[in-house]
């Protein structure tokens, strides 16, 4: 079971850099657009304030992936819950999107269905 739990860390460390990337693409499109005049001043602004937020947000859950041993947890579950409730909190804290959370778990139970096969 240990190698299931290190294992979904670095996968999900992977899958969490991958969001990363998408957000970056998600900013150089809403740049584009406000150049063709797609999007207002206002919009434009709005959707990146998000977007950066939402990268700290994974900057952030890097971090506690970081300090996570496998080898502390029983089960992946108790892994996970872990993750999770670290992650709430931080966003909670910092005043983070809460759409982050959704994200995050979401990239979790991928991973989790992944390394359990």
């Amino acid at each position: 079971m240990r190698y299931v739990q290190r294992n979904f860390l670095q996968i999900l460390s992977i899958e969490i850099d991958d969001f990363k990337e998408d957000l970056e693409v998600l900013i150089a499109e809403c740049k584009s657009a406000r150049d063709r005049g797609r999007f207002s001043d206002s919009v434009f602004w709005e959707n990146i304030t998000v977007f950066n937020n939402e990268i700290l947000g994974v900057k952030e859950f890097h971090h506690i992936l970081e300090e996570m041993n496998p080898d502390d947890y029983k089960s992946l579950d108790d892994l996970m819950d872990e993750i999770k409730n670290r992650f709430r909190q931080l966003v909670r804290e910092r005043g983070l999107v809460e759409a982050i959370n959704i994200y995050v778990e979401r990239k979790m139970n991928k991973v989790a269905r992944y390394v359990r096969q």
